[in-house]
């Protein structure tokens, strides 16, 4: 070339320089995309798993299956050879199976008998009690009718007391100490019978009330009870006979107060 003049490119020059210029902004982006990945999007730690070897063996060759080839000429069969026949051999006679010997039971361990004597034992026990609970009854129940015969000759001793001829006697009125020992008397007996008033609980939200009049004997016996003012429900009615019962007997009434709880009783209001 001529000193002077710019010096010319060759085009397989321009080709190697703009493919080198390429290549690296690709690497440079390549690059730039690895960094941001890295800082911003952290890749997951490699797991390592179990790896599993597998041998292969090689199957062995398959040897070729030889066909059948046709007879070329159908032989004929031979003859069978035809042999004297043998003397038929003697049948032993079948011998009878032996019978065998039965297999022994094993016999049942003694901890069965022990729970049949418990089980024994268990209903004997069992009766007893059935019938203590018989004669407690019993006795109760005896109980119980020597006290209303003993009640019943109570009331008729006090109404033979009380009437003349054939009008009750009237109470003698009270006052002063007379009054608040009849009060406190009246008060203690409504709190017995109290205690033993009880309702079911579809009765005790029923806004229900009764009133019973009782009339006692010199010894706090009772010697009848009158429904005087009725709830309107016999369930009510009975829960309220049966407080008074359930308190009975109660303690023997002041000596001067004898006279007026068997004529005239005292007054119980349920639930007041």
């Amino acid at each position: 070339m001529a000193q002077g003049h710019p010096q010319t490119l060759e085009p397989r020059d321009i080709d190697f320089k703009s493919g080198l210029g390429i290549s690296v902004g690709l690497h440079v982006a390549l690059l730039v995309v690895l960094v941001v990945r890295a800082v911003f999007y952290p890749h997951e730690a490699l797991k390592v798993q179990h790896a599993i070897r597998v041998d292969m063996v090689a199957l062995p060759d398959k040897m070729p299956q030889k066909l059948p080839t046709a007879p070329t000429t159908a032989a004929a069969p031979p003859k069978p050879e035809t042999k004297p026949a043998e003397p038929a051999k003697p049948v032993e006679p079948v011998k009878p199976a032996e019978a065998k010997p039965k297999p022994k039971l094993p016999e049942p361990p003694k901890k069965a008998i022990s729970l049949k004597k418990e089980a024994k034992n268990q209903n004997a026990a069992l009766k007893r009690l059935e019938a203590m609970e018989r004669l407690e009854r019993l006795n109760k129940q005896e109980a119980a009718n020597e006290a209303a015969q003993k009640a019943a000759q109570r009331a008729a001793e006090v109404q033979a007391a009380v009437v003349k001829g054939n009008v009750l006697s009237a109470g003698s009125s009270l006052t002063g100490l007379s009054k608040a020992e009849h009060d406190d008397y009246i008060d203690s007996l409504d709190s017995r019978i109290k205690e033993h008033w009880n309702l079911p609980a579809w009765l005790a939200n029923a806004n229900l009330k009764a009133r019973v009049t009782v009339y006692l004997d010199s010894h706090g016996v009772v010697i009848k009870k009158i429904l005087a003012q009725s709830s309107g429900n016999a369930v009510f009615n009975q829960k309220c006979m049966e407080a008074i019962d359930q308190a009975s007997p109660f303690p023997p009434p002041p000596a001067k107060l004898v006279n007026i709880f068997a004529v005239d009783g005292f007054s119980v209001g349920f639930p007041e």
